[in-house]
This record gives structure tokens, sequence and C-alpha cells, in this order.
């Protein structure tokens, strides 16, 4: 199977040049992350990662990464 775990992208807006918030900060930082966002496989269950050999599908011992946001905003002063 093919899985992307984790993608994240951030941004930094430079606030030198304005005049924004009074001038008081400099910069404002956004970021943004995901996790467990697609599967590629043929497997039937709902994670090929809590499968194995021996148990080819998904008990009631493990359960599947579930797919999770995250975003944060943050400010440089």
């Amino acid at each position: 199977y093919l899985k992307l775990r984790e993608l994240a992208i951030g941004y930094t807006f430079p606030l030198k040049s304005l005049n924004v918030f009074g001038g008081v900060v400099k910069s404002i930082n956004v970021k943004a992350v995901g996790r467990n966002l697609l599967n590629f496989d043929n497997y039937s269950g709902y994670d090929a990662e809590v499968g194995s050999i021996r148990q080819p599908y998904d008990g009631t011992s493990k359960y599947p990464n579930f797919r999770n946001y995250a975003f944060s905003v943050s400010m440089d002063f």
C-alpha cells in the first residue's frame, strides 16, 4: 500500500513595510498540517496498517489511524 501520512505547509507574511497593528507586528506565520490524508491500496478494511498477515482484517484490538487537520497562526513582535 501507499499512504500520504502527513502534509504540512506554511507561509510567513512579512509586515515590515506595512503599518499593520500600529507597526508593532513584524510578521504573521500561518501553518496547516494534515495527517493520514490519502491511502492507495486494495485493502477492504479501514486501514491497511492495522491489518497483518496473520489477521488480514481490522480486528477489535486495533483501530485505524484517523484523519485529522491542524491549523496555527502566530505573530512575531
